[in-house]
C-alpha cells in the first residue's frame, strides 16, 4: 500500500498511519485477495439454476390453477 500526502507516494505499512498523517489510502492489485474463478462459475451457476427452476414452477403453477 501507498500513501498519498501532499503529492508524495510514501510506502506505509498500516492504513492508520496513513490517515494519521492526512493522507489518501491507494492500494495496488496485489492488496486485494485472489479471485477464485472455480467458487464465481458455482455460485453463478447455482444462481442462474434456481432462477430457471423458479420460473418455470411459477408458469407450472399459472397453468395448474386454469385447469
Amino acid at each position: 500500500m501507498k500513501c498519498l500526502i501532499d503529492s508524495i507516494y510514501i510506502d506505509i505499512v498500516t492504513a492508520n498511519d496513513c490517515f494519521n498523517q492526512g493522507g489518501q489510502l491507494l492500494m495496488s492489485q496485489s492488496d486485494y485477495p485472489a479471485f477464485n474463478v472455480e467458487m464465481f462459475s458455482l455460485i453463478n451457476g447455482g444462481i442462474l439454476l434456481s432462477f430457471i427452476v423458479g420460473h418455470f414452477s411459477g408458469r407450472l403453477v399459472r397453468w395448474m390453477s386454469k385447469i
